[in-house]
């Protein structure tokens, strides 16, 4: 270290100081091209991955938000296809349900053309 220390002020001072200078200049351009701007290419590119993360996360969300709505829906539907299913007879009985059917018809004021 005492021999660079001692050849550095052997150069005379009108050459050493510029020359410091330009050792200096030279090792921020380094830094800058060799470490900053891939950084900050690097930097732009995990942003726009970022943003891309975020609209799918969105997008996913609103899925996921809606299926509960639809969740509900279906076992809301599942309950009335219950209770339709309990109105039902458990067995075919042909002849009770050609009684059945004209009287609800009759209470409802419908005509029954065919059966």
């Amino acid at each position: 270290m005492e021999q660079l220390y001692e050849a550095i002020n052997r150069i005379p001072e009108k050459i050493r100081y510029p020359l410091i200078l330009a050792v200096g200049a030279v090792i921020i351009a380094l830094y800058v091209f060799l470490v900053r701007f891939p950084a900050l290419d690097e930097l732009a590119r995990l942003e726009r991955q970022l943003t891309d993360v975020q609209q799918k996360y969105q997008s996913k969300k609103a899925i996921a938000d809606d299926l509960q709505h639809w969740q509900l829906e279906l076992q809301r539907l599942e309950a009335r296809l219950e209770e339709a299913r309990n109105q039902l007879p458990a067995e075919i009985d042909t002849d009770q349900l050609l009684i059945i059917i004209p009287n609800l018809a009759k209470k409802n004021a419908l005509e029954v053309r065919e059966f």
